[in-house]
């Protein structure tokens, strides 16, 4: 099992990680008792994960690419037990820089460097769950919630598929930040000691500051490609002080502001409003409503 820094030494007190039932658990029977499901359940998914899935190859279409994406999504017997392991990893504290999480949101992601001054920079990470090998996910068991050997092992194997997080659990978008939390916290590191701001939501992470340049995108990628993770190439993205493009949402003048393509949706909803579009336009009615309210706080 790689040993990934889960640092400060003090982490189990500043996280609060004694008062979790997720943490620090020692055998493969009292686990089944916290995800309140069989052994012979569990030991039934270790052995035999692929008989608790459904594989689809799904065409998604966006910004008029076509591209296939691999679904691996649990079944009935599997998928409550992700979600139970979500909740009971969800109530591990988070840091800051992280905006894909309860209570949050992409625009409150966008409105953290609606008022920094310097140049942005964003950065997606190429198929994150499927980068995110089973290793990560039981050091994270193994190390940061110092479980034994066995029961780290256990409990990656039933957390992952084909030697990495799943794409379509609902446990995949919590666990995969946990599981590659050292290499978030090393970039991080990087970004406080140049005064920038880092932010992340899911896959996509930001950069703001004056220190942001060539070299530190070069310093990023290295540390993102030390974690055998890929960096998508045509979505890395700078923009000057006056103009960034986070998330979707611009921020001109410090201020956030939808893009065009949502402000012209509704106008021809608006325009050709039926009950069959109804719901669509009162969604993105309320998606700027709220960008406007983030804009006032």
């Amino acid at each position: 099992m790689e040993n990934l820094s889960y640092t400060p030494s003090t982490y189990v007190e500043d996280f609060g990680l004694n008062d979790l039932s997720i943490f620090n658990v020692k055998s493969k029977k009292y686990l089944s008792y916290i995800l309140q499901t069989k052994l012979e359940t569990l030991k039934n998914i270790y052995k035999n994960p692929h008989n608790f899935y459904r594989f689809e190859d799904k065409e998604i279409t966006k910004n008029g690419k076509t591209k296939t994406r691999k679904i691996e999504d649990p079944n009935w017997t599997l998928k409550p037990i992700h979600k139970l392991i979500h909740q009971l990893i969800s109530k591990i504290p988070t840091p800051d820089y992280l905006f894909s999480k309860k209570k949050s949101s992409c625009v409150l992601n966008a409105k953290a460097h609606s008022s920094i001054s310097g140049f942005t920079l964003n950065i997606d990470i190429e198929g994150f769950f499927p980068s995110t090998q089973k290793h990560k996910v039981q050091s994270f068991f193994g190390y940061f919630l110092q479980y034994p050997r066995d029961v780290a092992e256990f409990m990656a194997e039933i957390c992952t598929i084909n030697n990495h997080i799943p794409t379509g659990s609902p446990l995949s978008l919590m666990l995969a930040f946990w599981a590659n939390k050292p290499m978030f916290d090393e970039l991080n590191a990087l970004s406080k000691s140049r005064n920038i701001t880092m932010t992340i939501y899911v896959d996509d992470i930001s950069f703001t500051g004056m220190a942001v340049n060539e070299r530190f995108k070069y310093k990023v990628l290295e540390i993102i490609g030390k974690y055998n993770h890929k960096v998508n190439k045509d979505k890395i993205r700078f923009f000057g002080k006056n103009f960034k493009f986070i998330n979707g949402i611009a921020i001109i003048n410090k201020q956030l502001v939808p893009n065009n393509k949502i402000s012209r949706d509704v106008r021809e909803l608006k325009t050709n409003i039926d009950s069959k579009n109804i719901n669509n336009l009162k969604g993105k009615t309320n998606y700027i409503n709220y960008i406007k309210s983030v804009n006032a706080t």
